[in-house]
């Protein structure tokens, strides 16, 4: 009897250990679905990671880049600053006048005839008739039409 109670506890346990492996054997799937899933998340983080140093570094290039021209522009605008209008509009805000001053003309009429005479002017033509000496400019040149057969 005590034989058959101790077989019985045995295999009682045995029974246990059985549904324990089981639940044991799923909760280790589990895991390892976990952590695949968990391993193709820091897979495709580190390339989002690697891509967007990518483009901080391609940004911080071109913010360099526009500092550099920036201060280059700043240095030309302050040399070429006093050749530039004062308004930034381009709009100059004088009263137009009626009177027109051209500094480069210095022209007065005079009332009195020239006294040089005009018709003592030559009448015959100016443009000459123009001589080739070369015999390349006399001949035409013909170009011949070649029938094709296609």
């Amino acid at each position: 009897m005590s034989y058959q109670i101790r077989l019985e506890s045995v295999e009682a346990r045995l029974l246990v250990y059985k549904q324990n492996e089981s639940v044991l054997e799923e909760n280790i799937k589990l895991l390892n679905i976990e952590v695949q899933v968990r391993d193709t998340a820091l897979t495709t983080l580190r390339q989002k990671l690697d891509t967007t140093e990518k483009e901080k570094d391609d940004l911080n290039m071109k913010l360099e880049k526009f500092q550099t021209s920036s201060k280059r522009l700043t240095a030309l605008l302050a040399i070429a600053g006093t050749f530039m209008p004062p308004k930034p509009d381009l709009v100059f805000h004088t009263p137009p006048s009626d009177e027109n001053k051209h500094l480069a003309f210095n022209v007065q009429l005079s009332l009195t005839k020239p006294e040089q005479d005009l018709s003592s002017r030559s009448s015959a033509s100016i443009i000459e008739d123009w001589v080739s000496d070369s015999e390349e400019d006399v001949m035409p040149q013909i170009t011949k039409d070649v029938p094709s057969f296609a």
